[in-house]
């Protein structure tokens, strides 16, 4: 049976980490060998995955890339989940690359912007170096064709039946309707301040809302914005959350709103939609190919704050019929199928 590393670059609190993990204890049930490869790891190891993550030790990325270049010799197949490390793999090595996207120019930071371009190096090199780029939506599946010759398409996937044992947490809901929910860092590039703004438009409609932000707040002015204003009793900031938390969160919810300018996927949309909660999100990039897919929420088009109030006012209208097909949609990606997809690629 083949041996497989995984390359992940960070082990973090990010999806990509929560996806490679479900995935390689679901190849391990399939009898494959593999090992998690990463140059930092910023949270402690799921103890289900520790005795299969390696830790390159380096002073820079030309030193991770070619000890990097050393250690996979040993392995059949070498699946690469982060785009910096495409300039450590070799030629001769039998690899996959699995494209989670880069952040477009237009949303990237100027102190991002040598990461930014480093990565377009990268995603060059890549193409001579892998066999096979796997696309994780349609949109990413897109961008791909224009550079890769060999690109399939397989989403990312997620343990459903965690997700279906989450629990409501009453004292959150007492005497409030609706209960909305946004999972991500508190910032600009997140649509945080959108969703601020909309507060006022959703309370006129909705005087028991309450708006949960889950998540670090990376911009202090919008956490400071809302304490000096009157809406500060109806918005709570939780700051990160263990995934136990989070999980009855998305089932205390009614509706998850989730508007960031970019998604290569949306790991939060489908978590919601597992929980059965109808979603907000942007018509772009991957965020709209959830909607019009499952019809289990609606995509706002601009930066509108009205338009979030009345996504909101939608979706309460026909909650149950959008909440059933937000658990049917959410079906198509449990971890165990995507896995099933991605040992018929490592094994032929």
């Amino acid at each position: 049976m083949a041996n497989v590393a995984l390359i992940l670059g960070s082990y973090n609190f990010g999806g990509i980490s929560r996806f490679v993990e479900n995935l390689v204890i679901e190849l391990t049930r399939f009898n494959l060998e593999c090992c998690i490869i990463v140059r930092e790891i910023v949270k402690s190891l799921n103890p289900l995955i520790k005795p299969y993550v390696i830790k390159i030790e380096a002073s820079h990325i030309v030193d991770y890339q070619r000890k990097l270049r050393k250690i996979i010799r040993g392995f059949d197949i070498v699946n690469i989940h982060d785009v910096y490390s495409l300039g450590g793999i070799p030629y001769s090595c039998r690899s996959i690359f699995t494209y989670h996207g880069i952040i477009p120019l237009r949303y990237t930071k100027p102190k991002d912007l040598s990461g930014f371009l480093s990565g377009y190096v990268n995603l060059l090199l890549g193409r001579r170096k892998c066999v096979t780029a796997i696309g994780i939506s349609d949109y990413i599946y897109h961008e791909l064709l224009k550079i890769f010759p060999n690109v399939l398409k397989i989403p990312v996937g997620i343990r459903l039946s965690i997700f279906q044992r989450g629990r409501t947490l009453k004292r959150l809901k007492e005497d409030t309707y609706p209960v909305l929910l946004d999972v991500g860092p508190v910032d600009r590039s997140q649509g945080s301040h959108l969703l601020i703004s909309s507060m006022y438009y959703i309370l006129k409609r909705f005087p028991k809302a309450k708006l949960i932000l889950v998540g670090n707040i990376v911009d202090p002015g919008l956490y400071h914005k809302v304490k000096m204003s009157e809406m500060r009793s109806h918005i709570m900031f939780t700051g990160f959350v263990p995934d136990s938390l989070l999980i009855d969160l998305y089932h205390t919810a009614d509706i998850v709103i989730e508007i960031p300018y970019w998604h290569g996927f949306g790991l939060p949309i489908l978590e919601a939609m597992a929980c059965g909660k109808p979603v907000i999100t942007r018509n772009a990039y991957a965020m709209k190919e959830h909607i019009q897919k499952s019809s289990a929420g609606v995509a706002i088009r601009g930066d509108n704050p009205q338009e979030v109030a009345s996504a909101v006012q939608a979706i309460l209208q026909t909650y149950d019929d959008m909440a059933r097909r937000a658990l049917n949609y959410a079906r198509n990606f449990d971890i165990s199928a995507i896995a099933r997809m991605y040992k018929e690629i490592f094994t032929h």
